[in-house]
């Protein structure tokens, strides 16, 4: 059942039944994690960029691991790891600021969007160090899908 209305005065149930306000830092890191996942499949499907596909699933993954309250596993990291090297290989050294620009502006919209889901992770005191590393790591990578969409689409704009 979707609507309950257990919701009605301001207080929701986590994975393992306990209430909490719906202002609780844990809940508020659900709703940024949320919000995340949404925005990557829009953005995703507008850019039609498989990484993006990929990431929104892995998010989806992260997220599902938190409602259980499990870390997930190193190999998300080394994973990560690997990609932003090999994408780092391929890109021109940055020689200034990027204003995001363009389309490839979206992208960078999904790294802010990290980027606060890390915040609220690191306020709520969650202790999933794979977890907080692996939110650290994505906004790196979101960071260098939108440097190499904005160099493939002639949008790179820089501040120096």
């Amino acid at each position: 059942m979707i609507s309950t209305k257990r919701g009605d005065g301001g207080y929701t149930s986590l994975p393992n039944g306990t209430r909490v306000k719906k202002s609780d830092p844990i809940i508020c890191f659900f709703g940024s994690m949320d919000e995340l996942i949404s925005f990557t499949g829009y953005v995703s499907s507008k850019l039609e960029l498989k990484e993006l596909l990929e990431i929104e699933k892995e998010i989806q993954y992260v997220f599902s691991q938190m409602m259980l309250r499990k870390d997930i596993d190193k190999s998300f990291l080394i994973d990560k790891d690997n990609k932003i090297k090999e994408m780092e290989s391929t890109l021109p050294k940055l020689r200034g600021f990027i204003l995001p620009y363009g389309k490839s502006a979206l992208i960078h919209l999904i790294r802010t969007n990290v980027r606060k889901c890390e915040r609220k992770f690191v306020k709520a005191n969650l202790n999933f160090p794979n977890t907080q590393k692996y939110l650290n790591r994505l906004s790196d990578y979101i960071f260098l899908i939108a440097y190499k969409y904005a160099l493939e689409h002639d949008e790179l704009k820089l501040v120096k």
